[in-house]
């Protein structure tokens, strides 16, 4: 999942339901995710008359920022998922507009101000079957 999280930024909708192996390593904070040098329309004259480097993978990849694509996310019974999690999740995908975290057995009132900052961009949220902490 980690590998997916840090190359699909084109990402439009991410379903996992019922993946219980998944936990928070599989979502990284953006600012964990390689540190891409340049994209090819960055490339200084200097590289453009040197002999390029293939095997670099950071040569033609450009730096994740976002996800600005991510709409829609079901992690419904992904029960590895923690608060930490779901923080990167909206870090990094600013624009969800459906989010659902039912049966998510370890999220706590950290989640849901995750979630919050989603703002009015949110307009489907299903948080069904979570722990007592939640309700606190």
């Amino acid at each position: 999942m980690r590998e997916v999280w840090l190359h699909s930024v084109y990402l439009r909708e991410l379903r996992l339901t019922g993946n219980e192996a998944i936990t928070a390593a599989g979502f990284p904070a953006l600012d964990e995710s390689p540190d891409f040098e340049a994209d090819d329309r960055q490339v200084s004259e200097q590289e453009v008359h040197q002999k390029p480097n293939i095997s670099d993978p950071c040569r033609h990849a450009p730096k994740v920022e976002s996800f600005a694509y991510l709409r829609t996310v079901d992690l419904t019974g992904c029960t590895g998922i923690t608060d930490e999690a779901i923080a990167s999740i909206i870090a990094a995908a600013p624009k969800i507009r459906a989010l659902t975290l039912a049966k998510c057995i370890h999220l706590t009132d950290l989640a849901l101000e995750s979630v919050a900052k989603l703002g009015k961009q949110l307009h489907y949220f299903h948080a069904a079957h979570l722990t007592r902490q939640v309700l606190q």
